[in-house]
């Protein structure tokens, strides 16, 4: 009998420990698409869809991941992103890539893909975290391939740091530059 009164009382004092061990509240992050570098031009031809991105596991998680050396991370315990973060990247960069590319040229992920195929973006992200400073890297691999599922029509690697700041919002904005950064470097390929 004692042991069942006993439950309640261990229940509350769990959930009031928990509630008192987090004293911020969550920041939850997104990547949002920046303007382009030049003024856009109209694409032709076939349409483009970003294929879901590859990114290493120790990115692929929902807390901001900070480099603090060669050879550590610092997860956030309250900074998140707002969904996983290759979804994130790839939402992103195809807004990028159509501001880029007026005219309907670039679908978004989850459009339907026209009879005719769509050239696919393939992007394999191999870094791309802020560091102890705020400063973002972005290093990464792209192909462009022919519709339905032909050879690659172009190919490059890109890498970029931005200064930024060492604030989770300031760095997620930062990544979100470097973001449209790689669309910058991919849209000349797609027209």
């Amino acid at each position: 009998m004692r042991r069942s009164s006993s439950l309640p009382l261990l229940l509350a004092a769990a959930l009031v420990a928990g509630c008192a061990s987090h004293d911020h509240p969550t920041t939850y992050l997104t990547l949002e698409p920046v303007a382009p570098a030049e003024s856009p031009a109209p694409a032709s031809g076939t349409a483009a869809l970003v294929a879901p991105v590859e990114i290493p596991p120790s990115l692929d998680r929902l807390l901001l991941t900070t480099a603090t050396g060669a050879a550590t991370l610092r997860v956030s315990g309250d900074a998140r992103w707002s969904a996983p973060l290759a979804d994130l990247i790839r939402q992103a960069l195809a807004r990028d890539l159509a501001q880029r590319l007026p005219g309907g040229r670039v679908l978004m992920p989850g459009d339907p893909v026209p009879p005719e195929g769509v050239r696919a973006v393939r992007v394999n992200i191999q870094e791309f975290r802020p560091d102890a400073s705020g400063q973002v890297s972005l290093q990464a691999h792209w192909e462009v391939e022919a519709p339905h599922g032909g050879a690659v029509q172009r190919q490059g690697d890109f890498r970029i740091e931005l200064p930024g700041a060492p604030q989770p919002g300031a760095e997620a904005a930062t990544m979100s530059a470097a973001v449209g950064r790689l669309a910058d470097a991919i849209a000349p390929a797609l027209k």
